[in-house]
C-alpha cells in the first residue's frame, strides 16, 4: 500500500502505561485534530477513564472520518492471540513489494473469515490518521509490530499540540452530526462548548397549539400567551390568529380585527405597522454589523439555537441580509439545512423574500444564494428516490411550490388551492437571472415542466413532483415526502400546514378544507362545484 499523500507523516510506538495515558489524555484532550480510536464499543468505557476527548470512536463508528493525529489504543494487545495466528509463517519478504490480491479459489473454506474483522480493523484504523499515528501497545514487541516494523516505543511523550478555538470545535460538531457520529457530536456540545439551554420558551409547533389552547382558555388568567402567540402571529403573518386572540379579548388584536355595524373589519394599515415593528425589532441585531453578541450567545446557547419564534441565528442572519454574519455562522458550523416551524430552512426563507422585495433579490439574494442554496433536495414518490440537483429546472420549481403553501392557503378558495403557470411567472419574476435563467421563467417552459412531472403523465422522465387538480392548475404531489435527517416526512406534513386549522372560528371550516384539497388523492377534475364561487383573488377575510 502506497501513501499518496506529499505529506510526511510519522508512526509512533509507545509503552502503554498509565502515565503515557494520562500525558497524552492532557495533552490532546481540548484539540480537535486528535482521536482515540479503540477495537469494539464495549473498549470504549475503560478508555474513557483516562481520555476526556469527545472524539473517541470504536472502529465501526471511525469509518468515513479523518484526523490528522490518531492515538490507537491496545488494538493488537488486546487481540493478541489473534493477530499471533495471523502472522504465523508471514515474514517481512512476504509483505515487502506489491502484493497479488485474488479470491480464494476453494469457496468452501472458511477457515480465514475469522480473521478478516481483525485485519479490516486495522487497516480502517491506520487509515483514519492523515499524518501521524500513535500505537500505544502494552505488547511493544508483538510479531504483528516486528512485521509492519514498527519498534523503537518511546517512554517519552513529545507531543506537540494546540488548543483548538471554540468555532473549530463548534465546526467539529457540525461535521460529525452530518456523518451520524451523534454521541461525539453532542459530547462536544455538552463538556467542551458547555452549552446551555435558552432560558426562553421556544414556539415550537407543539408550543404554538399549546398557546392557543391557553389563549381560549376562560380560566387562563395571565396575558402573556396571547401577548407571544400575537407577536409571533405578526412576525409570520398569521392573520387567522390575530383574528382568533381578537375574538378571545386581546386588546391589541381587537385594534386590528373588530366588529362595526354588525361587521368584521380589518385594519391593514395598523396590520401592517405592526408587523413591520416586530420584524425590524427581532432582527435589528442581526442587522447590524456589530454582531457580538450573537455569536456570544451562540457560544452560550449552541450555533443552531432557537429564538422565541423557533428560528436559528443562521435563518435570521439570512433574512436580515447579513452576508459577513452569514459566513461567521457558516464557518462556526451552523446547520444550513434546519428547518423553521413551517418546514423552511434559512436559504427558503431567503427566496421567499427575494419574490417579494426587488432591492433584496438584486443585492443580497445571489450572494446568499452561493452560500446557503443546497446543491440538491432528496425525495421520495411511489417508494421511489428522486434527487433533484439544483441545475435542474424542477429544482426551484419545487421550492417555489413548497416555499408558498402557507400563503396559497390563506389567500385562495379552498376549492382552487392550486398554483397556476402565470402565477409563478410573477412570483419568481424579480429573481435575478444568475439564479432563474430568463428562458425559465417563459410561460411554456413552465408549463412543460408542470406537465412532465405531473403523477399521471406518461413522460418517461418523470419525477411526479406535482399534480393536477384541474386544467393548468398543480399542487404538490400529496403523496411526496422530502428527507429530514434520516427520515422521510410526507411534504405537507413538514410543512406543518394544519398548525393553525382548528382555532374555533367560522372560517376553520375554510381552512381545513383547503388542507384537505391538498391532501387528497382524487383524480383531476376538469370543473368545480363551486365554481359559482370564484373571484381572482381571494382576500376576504371572513366573520368568526
Amino acid at each position: 500500500m502506497n501513501s499518496l499523500s506529499e505529506k510526511a507523516g510519522e508512526i509512533i510506538l509507545m509503552k502503554d502505561s498509565e502515565k503515557i495515558r494520562r500525558e497524552l489524555n492532557q495533552k490532546t484532550r481540548m484539540s480537535a485534530r486528535f482521536a482515540v480510536l479503540v477495537m469494539r464499543d464495549e473498549d470504549k468505557q475503560s478508555a474513557r477513564q483516562f481520555f476526556n476527548t469527545p472524539l473517541l470512536f470504536s472502529i465501526h463508528e471511525a469509518k468515513g472520518l479523518e484526523y490528522e493525529n490518531v492515538i490507537l489504543l491496545n488494538f493488537i494487545t488486546n487481540e493478541r492471540n489473534i493477530f499471533q495466528e495471523i502472522v504465523g509463517g508471514v515474514s517481512a519478504e512476504d509483505i515487502d513489494g506489491d502484493i497479488e490480491y485474488s479470491r480464494q479459489r476453494d469457496k468452501t473454506d472458511k477457515s480465514h473469515e475469522a480473521y478478516k474483522f481483525f485485519i479490516n480493523s486495522l487497516y480502517v484504523a491506520v487509515t483514519r490518521s492523515a499524518q501521524n499515528l500513535y500505537m500505544v501497545e502494552g505488547d511493544i514487541a508483538h510479531p504483528m509490530l516486528r512485521l509492519l516494523d514498527i519498534k523503537n516505543a518511546q517512554d517519552k511523550l513529545t507531543v506537540e499540540t494546540k488548543q483548538s478555538t471554540l468555532e473549530e470545535w463548534q465546526a467539529e460538531a457540525r461535521r460529525l452530526e452530518l456523518q451520524g457520529s451523534m454521541e461525539q457530536a453532542e459530547d462536544i456540545r455538552r463538556n467542551i462548548l458547555k452549552t446551555q439551554a435558552v432560558p426562553w420558551q421556544i414556539c415550537t409547533p407543539g408550543h404554538v397549539k399549546e398557546l392557543i389552547a391557553r389563549s381560549s382558555n376562560p380560566r387562563e388568567v395571565s396575558q402573556k400567551p396571547k401577548k407571544t402567540l400575537f407577536e409571533y402571529a405578526l412576525f409570520f403573518g398569521e392573520r387567522r390568529i390575530i383574528k382568533f386572540l381578537s375574538f378571545h379579548g386581546f386588546d391589541r388584536a381587537k385594534q386590528i380585527y373588530f366588529m362595526q355595524n354588525g361587521k368584521l373589519k380589518f385594519n391593514e394599515s395598523l396590520y401592517n405597522q405592526q408587523r413591520v415593528n416586530i420584524v425590524s425589532r427581532y432582527l435589528q441585531e442581526y442587522s447590524s454589523g456589530f454582531y457580538k453578541n450573537i455569536l456570544r450567545e451562540c457560544e452560550i446557547y449552541g450555533i443552531n439555537h432557537r429564538n422565541v419564534f423557533n428560528m436559528t441565528p443562521l435563518m435570521l442572519a439570512a433574512y436580515a441580509g447579513n452576508i459577513p454574519l452569514i459566513k461567521e455562522l457558516l464557518n462556526a458550523g451552523a446547520d444550513a439545512e434546519l428547518p423553521d416551524s413551517h418546514g423552511l430552512t434559512a436559504w427558503q426563507s431567503v427566496f421567499q423574500r427575494a419574490i417579494e422585495n426587488k432591492k433584496f433579490a438584486e443585492d443580497s439574494f445571489p450572494k446568499i444564494t452561493d452560500m446557503l442554496m443546497p446543491p440538491s433536495v432528496s425525495l421520495k414518490a411511489d417508494e421511489r428516490l428522486i434527487k433533484l440537483d439544483a441545475k435542474q429546472g424542477e429544482f426551484l420549481l419545487f421550492y417555489t411550490f413548497f416555499t408558498f403553501i402557507h400563503d396559497l392557503i390563506r389567500n385562495k378558495p379552498h376549492y382552487d388551492v392550486a398554483f397556476t403557470a402565470p402565477e409563478i411567472i410573477r412570483w419568481i419574476a424579480l429573481v435575478p437571472d444568475s439564479i432563474i435563467p430568463g428562458y425559465r421563467k417563459k410561460r411554456a417552459y413552465i408549463s412543460a415542466l408542470l406537465s412532465k412531472n405531473e403523477i399521471d403523465s406518461a413522460n418517461p422522465y418523470n419525477k411526479k413532483l406535482f399534480k393536477r387538480k384541474r386544467t393548468g392548475h398543480y399542487i404538490l404531489n400529496p403523496e411526496l415526502a422530502i428527507r429530514q435527517k434520516d427520515e422521510w416526512v410526507n411534504i405537507y406534513e413538514y410543512a406543518n400546514i394544519g398548525l393553525t386549522a382548528n382555532l374555533g372560528l367560522k372560517s376553520d371550516a375554510e381552512y381545513q378544507a383547503a388542507i384537505e384539497f391538498l391532501m387528497s388523492k382524487d383524480k383531476e377534475r376538469e370543473s368545480d362545484d363551486n365554481s359559482q364561487n370564484k373571484s381572482p383573488e381571494y382576500a376576504v377575510e371572513r366573520a368568526f
